[in-house]
């Protein structure tokens, strides 16, 4: 896993987050034993809405709710007991 920088503003948070791709946020909790599904049904979201908002990403388009999903993924890492 990809050490996290200290975050102590906004836009460090930004900077986190533009450096990492969402594709690499989800192998890390993959890693920990969470599957792509197990997560969607977590925070609410269509499994195959997931993988579209990663392939958008790695194409270099963006939907709305990237950085939300990407934090919802580093929150996952960070207070999961795995």
């Amino acid at each position: 896993m990809k050490n996290v920088p200290a975050v102590t503003d906004l836009d460090a948070l930004k900077a986190h987050l533009d450096s990492v791709t969402l594709d690499d946020l989800t192998k890390q909790i993959r890693a920990k034993g969470i599957t792509q599904k197990a997560f969607c049904e977590r925070i609410g979201m269509n499994p195959r809405h997931l993988t579209a908002v990663k392939s958008s990403e790695l194409r270099n388009r963006r939907f709305h709710e990237l950085g939300a999903t990407k934090l919802a993924v580093l929150w996952v890492l960070e207070h999961v007991s795995f």
